[in-house]
């Protein structure tokens, strides 16, 4: 419990940091309901796969299946963080401004 819980913790308190310090102050209820919403969704995929990786009941190859479809979304989400271009200006100062917290001015589109 120790070994999954802590980590799911952190990831929880990193996440909700994101939520505060990224939008502006009147995005904030919208991006946090947006944050619910995709969570709960993640959570159905989550159990779609399960049921259609394991069937009726667990198995080796299920389990061999389930950990490639966690190494494709991986990879998936790596590269569409990695060429998001929008991220470039996120944590940056310009010339002694605030970096722009959307990816607006600071290099990013909208």
């Amino acid at each position: 419990m120790l070994v999954l819980g802590i980590p799911q913790g952190l990831n929880n308190l990193a996440i909700q940091n994101t939520l505060y310090h990224q939008p502006e102050a009147e995005r904030i209820a919208s991006s946090a309901g947006l944050l619910r919403i995709f969570m709960y969704l993640g959570a159905i995929v989550a159990s779609v796969v399960y049921g259609n990786v394991y069937g009726a009941r667990a198995t080796d190859g299920g389990l061999h299946v389930l950990g490639w479809v966690v190494i494709g979304v991986s990879v998936l989400f790596f590269l569409i963080t990695a060429f998001d271009r929008s991220l470039r200006g996120i944590g940056r100062q310009d010339e002694g401004t605030p970096a722009q917290s959307q990816g607006g001015e600071a290099g990013g589109s909208q």
